[in-house]
């Protein structure tokens, strides 16, 4: 037990563990003249009616350790992806997919938004694509406008095939392998990267159908 008997303003004691200093106590004159004492404790010490004793520090706890194996493995060797790979890639992930009339992957994500992943062969990269429907009675020139609008803003991703489709592709290479958090991550930037560009260039409502909240 410690007792400070009129303690002076600028006397300390310090409570030390080995070369910790643990607490600080320092005599203060207050505001009325008054002394007084400044108790300042280190910042893994706690006051108690026990003797002061160093909080134990936890280590660090990774909050995401539960969903690593969710997309385990962790590579998968490019020799042996396939398109029922990329399908559990996407469902282990909790993103519905499911196989599309062709055989190809379709991804659907919040916000009303598909993309079609799909395999290609001879290359280590994947095919992303979305497709949209245009209006038939807009014009022409008025397409090719938006269109070359688009280009500019997102590197020559969109197409006109038919004048009643735009079509956006972006590839994704995996020549070391296939990293499934990367691929998820791909696909969800290319869906927000089209979906960004179309907002901020479909003056003319070419586009059909798009969910309203596409537009905000």
């Amino acid at each position: 037990m410690i007792i400070l008997r009129n303690p002076e303003p600028d006397e300390t004691f310090v409570i030390s563990k080995g070369t910790k200093e643990l607490v600080t106590i320092s005599g203060v004159r207050r505001g009325s003249g008054e002394l007084g004492l400044a108790i300042n404790l280190a910042p893994d010490v706690r006051m108690s009616r026990s003797p002061l004793i160093p909080v134990e520090e936890e280590p660090p706890v990774d909050q995401f350790a539960d969903f690593w194996p969710i997309l385990s493995p962790p590579i998968v060797p490019r020799e042996v992806v396939t398109a029922k790979t990329v399908l559990d890639v996407f469902q282990r992930a909790f993103l519905p997919a499911e196989f599309d009339y062709e055989g190809d992957v379709l991804v659907s994500l919040h916000g009303g938004m598909t993309v079609n992943v799909l395999l290609v062969t001879g290359g280590p990269y994947l095919k992303l694509v979305m497709t949209f429907a245009l209006r038939a009675d807009a014009d022409e020139l008025l397409k090719l406008r938006m269109v070359n609008r688009l280009n500019r803003m997102t590197n020559g991703v969109f197409t006109i095939p038919q004048l009643e489709t735009l079509i956006a592709v972006r590839f994704f290479q995996y020549p070391n392998g296939l990293v499934p958090y990367q691929l998820v991550e791909a696909v969800q930037d290319f869906a927000q990267d089209i979906r960004n560009s179309l907002a901020r260039n479909d003056d003319d409502a070419l586009v059909c159908d798009l969910p309203p909240e596409w537009l905000v």
